[in-house]
């Protein structure tokens, strides 16, 4: 599978849960239930792209094997629109998020210990995993009841929540949706804690939340206790009348929203599958597993037309400029054959846009299933005359 589709897909899948949650769910108290529900997007969002329930219609001539557009000017300058490779920028944030995601981890690790060894910092009492931190000017009272409340936190593996949501976030960090889940997830970790402690002395409780707001938040990869942002929320959600138990029958939504989704995927596999084009009687394939290459990547190509490309001197006097769609067939020796003008501009760039190609070196050839196949590919030549 391609990786924009697959992206897409999951993206589409995730954004389409979590908006139900929004509605749905965000309001109640079944605190658990919606933990888990927002943890079920995640692996629900990955795992569904792959599945197909669709039957799968092989359609002939839907889709062309599209190479990046190249613009020649009239002043031999060779131009690509793929320069800033779409690709190239979606790894590169990736990389650089989950570098950071873990210096967080390893900087997080680095101050327990530290705390280990009673080093004072001024920071907020937090939790991560089994390691939970209280300052030492806290009260007695109060420190029993915060200790209490990391315990939750301790006891249920909320660290790991916050552990898979960042790292998920790394690589869809362009849907805006995963961000605000993140903080989803982690103010139902404290409504959680928040439900369990305040069992005992709502009233006394809401007095800790209060005066626990000086300090700094020690990292965003922890359950820290006394969020300032968070803690009118929390106040307000312990004070909020608990839902009626028989509205959790809402959660079997899930069942619906579920085959809507798997229907959406459904839809796109099948759109895929009808681009992924076999011709069986030549057995020229559209699209396939791994794609030819031009020797040396798309740098070459584009050394290549531009070198070889001459800007007709006619189509210049009579300023004659437009854009040529070319397909050819490399075939399983990575031979360029078949070269035809599926779309043509004028007679003179059509026929120097043919003659480039039929005189182009071997490509590297696509391969389908293990094994090299002839692929048909298609690339939008623009001439273009130079405004000097």
């Amino acid at each position: 599978m391609e990786l924009p589709i697959y992206l897409l897909k999951s993206t589409l899948i995730f954004s389409m849960m979590y908006l139900c949650y929004q509605v749905l769910f965000s309001k109640t108290t079944f605190f658990q239930l919606n933990r888990f529900y927002l943890l079920a997007i995640i692996p629900i969002s990955l795992v569904l792209p792959f599945l197909n329930i669709a039957n799968s219609t092989i359609i002939e001539n839907t889709f062309l094997a599209q190479l990046p557009e190249i613009t020649i000017n009239s002043n031999q300058e060779t131009i690509s629109n793929s320069i800033m490779n779409w690709k190239n920028v979606y790894w590169t944030i990736s990389f650089s998020l989950m570098a950071l995601y873990f210096f967080k981890l390893i900087r997080l690790v680095s101050l327990i210990f530290k705390l280990k060894k009673d080093v004072t910092k001024n920071i907020l009492p937090f939790s991560f995993f089994n390691f939970i931190y209280i300052p030492e000017n806290i009260d007695n009272e109060a420190k029993n009841m915060i200790l209490a409340h990391e315990r939750i936190h301790a006891k249920e593996l909320h660290s790991l929540d916050i552990l898979i949501y960042e790292l998920y976030k790394t690589l869809f960090w362009f849907n805006p949706l995963v961000w605000i889940a993140l903080k989803n997830i982690k103010n139902n970790h404290e409504f959680i804690a928040d439900n369990i402690v305040s069992q005992s002395n709502k009233k006394h409780y809401f007095n800790v939340l209060i005066a626990q707001l000086l300090g700094a938040n020690c990292s965003d990869l922890v359950n820290n206790f006394n969020n300032q942002l968070l803690i009118k929320k929390r106040i307000a959600m312990m004070k909020t009348q608990k839902t009626n138990n028989i509205k959790v029958l809402n959660y079997l939504l899930i069942i619906p929203i579920m085959v809507i989704a798997l229907m959406g995927a459904a839809t796109l596999n099948a759109q895929e599958n009808n681009a992924k084009t076999v011709k069986k009687a030549d057995k020229i394939y559209d699209q396939v597993d791994q794609m030819p290459e031009f020797k040396g990547g798309m740098d070459a190509l584009m050394k290549y037309m531009g070198d070889n490309v001459t800007y007709p001197e006619k189509a210049k006097e009579e300023k004659i400029e437009g854009k040529v769609f070319v397909s050819f067939i490399v075939n399983e020796k990575g031979k360029v054959t078949e070269a035809k003008i599926v779309k043509g501009a004028n007679e003179l760039l059509d026929k120097e846009a043919l003659r480039v190609i039929n005189k182009m070196p071997d490509w590297t050839p696509g391969k389908h299933e293990g094994k090299n196949v002839n692929v048909k590919m298609h690339l939008p030549i623009n001439f273009k005359l130079d405004d000097k």
